[in-house]
């Protein structure tokens, strides 16, 4: 069954054709055979024998899918079959040619970012940022404001994965929170600005009014070849501006070790 949500181009035979065997080894041969609701504990007891290959993944993805929309409920077992879905896809294996779509895999994200258990929404985080399209930078938009901070923390460094222009201006409103309990949400974005390279977005961290999210901020920028005039001018700003002896020290370092 191939049930994908709108707006989601799905395909098989490209995308995530790499990810096929581990897809296969790790939901098929690590899943134990009381796991999941009744069908889905015959699907993978079935599958436990074969080797690796011999289960297509798209056909394991529709299957995770189809629980998600058959049994909404079952909370523990989605988390379950999404911890084996995670430490599948962060495995390096070989190419393969069945694929798994690339909507059924958004489609299980975006189902599960909104389960009432938050440790289903940390996974879709999880699997957002191992699977960074941009179609789901609007979930993990959403995430960014989780009740629950370890979810929020995720959601906003797979934002930072994804890196499309929905992703930077979700970064760009958290970084604009004001607040000191919220200096956490500010220095992960940062974090995440860093992983896509946002040169705006970290200079404007050097404003903030957290020493750790400006220590953040130089941190990230020190990985830049080079700064144009602009940057240097911001950074010299930030710089002159600087009450914390270290963090003026290191702004200095980066103005010394860097030229047009």
């Amino acid at each position: 069954m191939n049930r994908q949500m709108p707006g989601f181009n799905g395909f098989r035979g490209g995308g995530f054709g790499h990810l096929a065997p581990a897809l296969a080894a790790g939901l098929c041969l690590a899943a134990a055979p009381g796991a999941g609701f009744a069908g889905d504990a015959l699907f993978f007891k079935d599958c436990a024998g074969l080797p690796a290959g011999a289960v297509a993944p798209f056909e394991v993805a529709d299957r995770l899918q189809l629980a998600l929309t058959d049994n909404p409920a079952a909370a523990l077992d989605h988390y379950a079959l999404g911890l084996r879905l995670l430490g599948a896809l962060r495995r390096p294996p070989p190419d393969c040619a069945l694929a798994p779509e690339t909507g059924v895999f958004c489609d299980i994200v975006v189902r599960m970012s909104v389960a009432a258990d938050w440790r289903a929404r940390l996974t879709a985080a999880e699997l957002a940022g191992a699977l960074p399209v941009p179609q789901l930078a609007v979930p993990m938009a959403a995430l960014a404001y989780d009740p629950e901070w370890p979810v929020r923390q995720r959601a906003i460094m797979a934002l930072g994965r994804i890196g499309s222009a929905r992703s930077l201006e979700t970064l760009a409103a958290v970084l604009a929170m004001s607040g000191e309990g919220h200096w956490f949400e500010r220095e992960s974005a940062v974090q995440a600005m860093g992983e896509c390279n946002n040169m705006p977005g970290l200079l404007a961290a050097l404003s903030d009014t957290s020493e750790e999210v400006r220590r953040m901020a130089v941190r990230h920028l020190a990985r830049q070849p080079r700064f144009d005039a602009k940057a240097r001018g911001a950074i010299e700003r930030a710089r002159s501006r600087e009450t914390n002896r270290t963090i003026k020290a290191e702004l200095k370092s980066l103005l010394d070790g860097n030229h047009e």
